[in-house]
């Protein structure tokens, strides 16, 4: 689950309202990190969406590279330490740390690692302890071998890592006027939706759409960004005429579905519908959103 949103340097930040959303529709803490001068500021543990937010305005600038996150637990606790990005370290005292200025790569997770994380630590957590921070690992992260065996061993999760300024991404991300997601939960979310199976057919919808294994942005101030966008047609669920349901990629999870339903965060799997558009999150988005006003 969750939500990676990466600006890269040249782009100007996404709008308050975009963060905004994204901080709500994944209300389980969030996260930054940012280049400067070839080191990582890490800075997460952020609950409160104004303190995050201005912590972004205080610490980013158009000409620096940064990666922001903002979480849905799925496994661990809800706390600062499970926030991301995370430092890609096994010494447990640093992987708690909220705020460092570092030169140890750092990572945000989208999706679920199946076989990682408990109740205390979440899958993000346990998969960096256990696999990323390996020196084998960590040490070689621009190696296309390192980086397509992480590929196939993440599955339908994104990745993004910084390591000494320059951007790492692993899955695929949207690309909205500059702005990379992993998924579409950066939109503000109306809470109805249409049961797919009574819709209709779905009109297509472009999204400009850039699959990121093996690119990164350099962090230098000459030459062109590696990262090149190409706009494809996001593929359109299909109609099961015997289950009677639309079967496709959830934009959310980016996992195959039997069951989606069309939201204004996009074509749903049911588990992503529940964590997005649950009772007690439509609630808690209404009260943070009058807040705001």
């Amino acid at each position: 689950m969750c939500l990676i949103t990466i600006k890269p340097r040249g782009i100007e930040l996404p709008t308050r309202e975009s963060l905004f959303s994204s901080f709500t529709n994944n209300p389980h803490g969030s996260g930054f990190v940012v280049s400067k001068n070839g080191r990582q500021h890490l800075h997460k543990g952020f609950f409160k969406f104004d303190e995050y937010y201005d912590a972004i305005l205080d610490e980013v600038n158009i000409e620096d590279n940064c990666i922001m996150h903002s979480r849905i637990a799925t496994s661990g606790l809800v706390d600062e330490e499970n926030c991301h990005p995370f430092l890609l370290t096994k010494n447990p005292s640093r992987m708690k740390l909220v705020t460092v200025d570092t030169d140890t790569p750092c990572m945000a997770h989208n999706g679920i690692l199946f076989g990682y994380g408990n109740k205390k630590i979440s899958d993000t957590y346990e998969f960096i302890m256990e696999i990323m921070s390996d020196n084998v690992i960590k040490d070689n992260l621009k190696n296309h071998a390192i980086q397509s065996l992480l590929e196939e061993a993440v599955s339908t999760s994104r990745l993004a890592i910084m390591i000494r300024g320059e951007i790492i991404l692993i899955g695929h991300f949207f690309n909205k006027k500059g702005i990379l997601y992993s998924n579409m939960s950066y939109k503000e979310t109306s809470y109805y939706s249409y049961k797919s199976s009574s819709y209709g057919i779905y009109g297509h919808k472009k999204y400009s759409k850039y699959d990121a294994k093996h690119q990164f942005y350099p962090d230098g101030t000459e030459g062109e960004s590696e990262f090149s966008y190409d706009d494809e047609e996001e593929e359109t669920p299909l109609w099961d005429n015997d289950l009677k349901r639309y079967v496709g990629k959830c934009e959310m999870c980016g996992t195959m579905s039997d069951e989606l339903s069309l939201t204004d965060a996009g074509w749903l799997c049911p588990l992503c519908y529940d964590y997005l558009l649950g009772d007690d999150l439509q609630s808690r988005v209404e009260k943070e959103k009058d807040k705001v006003k």
